[in-house]
């Protein structure tokens, strides 16, 4: 008797298990990360720790598949195993009539759309759990999760010519179709249409080279810096070292009158690290990143990681809007 409790207590267990993994996986790629954020900043740990965990999620995720199944797989067997004991016919055959319809329901429909419905409260609420079974099976999950990745470089090298074709012409096809039904104006559709044009642009095309940007000597004195920036108008510049070339720092007006008392010190003591992009990164990708870093200016390199040259916010924004205005005059 106290056997078969015991079994059916590790089966309900191993269930509730995969149940857990199962949701946590829909919670993963469900989660609000701006929420997230804003717990971690005002001190909350588990939030914290979900964000680090989230940083890699190929492993989170590979971790809860493992854990998934393995759950599935110790119920199966010790089900199996007890029907087997107890001289059931068909014991495979029964374990399976009887786990499928039961993990269906408790292992995954129900997880996952509580998962779903709340996938930050379920993430904050299972991080330690999360964080020890990623040691447990951090050996395993790295391994797999990068295999996964290196399939996933092969597929994608082979196959994304073709997919973003397909996707692009599909994507122009459904707003030529809006715009005919009137469900976008023909200003949407022109926007829509310059900026997809502008999907496989890439900075290098609109990026000035050192010597069309405008820098300021490392050597100058904060005030000095200041003047000559405000002489030419700009709010901020790139600073240059004795040879002319950049030193990937910038400064700006602000971090120099915030700074009244080194005015008289080198400017490089109030410099900031500029943002830096590879030049063949795409116009849109660049200003998604700019705006995220709250970056007005950025300094492009080469392959290498050499600086050549420099890109601004509004010449990326001002490539599209400019564009559809050249469309509207013609």
């Amino acid at each position: 008797m106290l056997t078969t409790v015991l079994i059916i207590t590790g089966i309900l267990a191993a269930v509730a298990f995969s149940g857990f993994f199962s949701g946590i996986e829909t919670a993963a790629y469900s989660v609000n990360t701006i929420h997230l954020h804003a717990s971690a900043n005002g001190g909350d740990k588990n939030a914290a720790l979900i964000l680090l965990m989230l940083g890699n999620l190929p492993r989170l995720i590979t971790t809860m598949l493992i854990g998934t199944n393995l759950s599935i797989f110790i119920a199966t067997n010790l089900l199996t195993n007890f029907f087997a004991s107890n001289y059931v016919k068909n014991a495979e055959l029964l374990t399976t009539l009887i786990l499928t319809p039961f993990c269906f329901v408790f292992a995954e429909s129900l997880p996952k759309r509580i998962a779903f419905s709340r996938p930050n409260t379920s993430l904050l609420l299972s991080a330690k759990i999360l964080l020890f079974f990623e040691y447990c099976f951090f050996p395993v999950s790295v391994i797999l999760s990068g295999f996964g990745s290196a399939l996933q470089n092969i597929i994608d090298k082979k196959g994304h010519t073709t997919t973003e074709l397909l996707g692009r012409i599909r994507l122009y096809e459904n707003f030529e179709a809006k715009n005919a039904e009137g469900k976008i104006s023909l200003e949407q559709y022109q926007m829509a249409s310059r900026i997809m044009e502008h999907e496989n642009t890439t900075i290098s095309e609109l990026m000035l080279n050192p010597l069309e940007t405008f820098t300021i000597d490392e050597g100058m004195t904060a005030r000095e810096a200041g003047v000559e920036i405000r002489r030419n108008g700009y709010a901020r510049a790139l600073v240059r070292n004795r040879y002319m070339r950049f030193t990937g720092m910038i400064v700006t007006v602000n971090a120099i009158m915030n700074n009244e008392d080194k005015l008289d010190r080198p400017v490089s003591e109030i410099t900031e690290k500029a943002m830096s992009l590879n030049r063949k990164t795409p116009i849109l990708h660049a200003i998604s990143k700019m705006r995220q870093k709250g970056a007005r200016i950025a300094i492009v390199t080469s392959k290498k990681g050499v600086y050549i040259g420099s890109v601004h916010f509004n010449t990326l924004i001002n490539s599209i809007v400019r564009g559809l205005s050249d469309t509207e005059e013609g």
